[in-house]
């Protein structure tokens, strides 16, 4: 799976209407427009950011200078390097946040709570 920018955003956009439907779940446009981001985000993600947000924790966070941007872990060389070939999925050994690169987002965050 490549890592884009359109997929940073969409992942940040997932993140941010999961919020906005457990505000309004009766809101149709919200519950529309959120079920159709999870079809176009890889199954991969979305089961990932499932799991980690049903236990009320951080989905996404960056991984900036070696150093995880959920729990502040120092990660393996393996793991940075994995993130940098932007080619799979690369989550904390620590705390199994999914890691985006920061640069490939225009003010580096990406919506986590």
């Amino acid at each position: 799976m490549r890592i884009t920018p359109e997929l940073v955003d969409d992942l940040a956009e997932l993140s941010r209407l999961h919020d906005a439907s457990r505000r309004d779940p009766r809101d149709p446009e919200i519950q529309i427009h959120y079920q159709d981001l999870r079809h176009r985000v890889p199954r991969e993600l979305v089961n990932a950011f499932d799991v980690r947000r049903r236990a009320g924790q951080r989905a996404f966070a960056p991984l900036t200078g070696g150093v995880c941007g959920a729990c502040f872990v120092a990660q393996p060389i393996s793991r940075q390097f994995g993130l940098s070939e932007g080619e799979r999925l690369v989550t904390c050994h620590a705390c199994g946040v999914v890691f985006f690169d920061p640069l490939l987002t225009e003010d580096n965050t990406i919506p986590t709570r």
